[in-house]
C-alpha cells in the first residue's frame, strides 16, 4: 500500500507541477477555474489571477482588463495590448503581439516576447539568456550579455532553458523522498 501511495504521489507532483497559464510560476485550481498565485520574473498578475502580463506596468480596467495599458521601461506597448522587450517589429493576433525583428544586434527569445543583445541562446524566459555569442559573457542574473574582458563563462549556471534551479530542488527533494519510501 505504501508503494503504491508513493507511486502515486511521485505521478501527481510531475504531472500536476506544471503552470497552464503562460507566465504563471505558481497556480491553483485546474482548467478554467485556474488562477495564478505567483507570476515568474518580467511577469505581472492580473486583477483576476487568470493571466500573467509580460512588461506590464499597468492593467487595462473594464472592458480592457486583462490587458495592458501601460508597460515598463524598456518595453513598447502593441496594438495587441500587450508588451514586448527590445523588439524593433511585431507580429499581431487577436489576442497578442510576439517579436518579429529585434532592434539591437540580438536573439529574439524563445517565446519571442523579447530580444536580448548579444545573446546567442535565450531560455523559455523571456528575460534570460542562456548563452552569450562569442566575445561575450553572461552575467550572473543571465540578463545581459557584456563584452569579454578575457575571462568568464560564455553561459551562466542553471537548467538548460536559463531558467531558475529554485524548483528543481523541490521536485528532486520528493523524488528522493518517494524512492526512500518505495525500497
Amino acid at each position: 500500500m505504501r508503494k503504491i501511495l508513493s507511486i502515486f504521489l511521485l505521478i501527481s507532483f510531475l504531472i500536476f507541477n506544471q503552470c497552464a497559464i503562460d507566465g504563471c510560476e505558481t497556480e491553483t485550481g485546474s482548467g478554467t477555474a485556474a488562477t495564478c498565485t505567483t507570476c515568474k520574473t518580467g511577469y505581472k498578475k492580473s486583477a483576476d489571477s487568470k493571466k500573467c502580463l509580460y512588461g506590464c506596468e499597468t492593467e487595462g480596467e473594464n472592458a480592457d482588463a486583462g490587458t495592458c495599458s501601460a508597460c515598463k521601461d524598456g518595453y513598447k506597448i502593441t496594438p495587441a495590448k500587450t508588451c514586448i522587450k527590445g523588439c524593433n517589429t511585431a507580429e499581431s493576433t487577436a489576442g497578442s503581439a510576439k517579436c518579429a525583428t529585434c532592434t539591437t544586434e540580438a536573439n529574439i527569445s524563445t517565446d519571442q516576447l523579447s530580444c536580448i543583445a548579444n545573446c546567442k541562446e535565450t531560455g523559455d524566459n523571456s528575460e534570460l539568456c542562456k548563452t552569450c555569442k562569442d566575445g561575450y559573457t553572461l552575467s550572473t542574473d543571465k540578463t545581459a550579455c557584456t563584452k569579454d574582458s578575457g575571462s568568464g563563462n560564455k553561459s551562466g549556471n542553471g537548467d538548460e532553458n536559463g531558467e531558475d534551479d529554485s524548483g528543481f530542488g523541490l521536485r528532486f527533494s520528493l523524488v528522493i523522498l518517494t524512492l526512500f519510501f518505495l525500497f
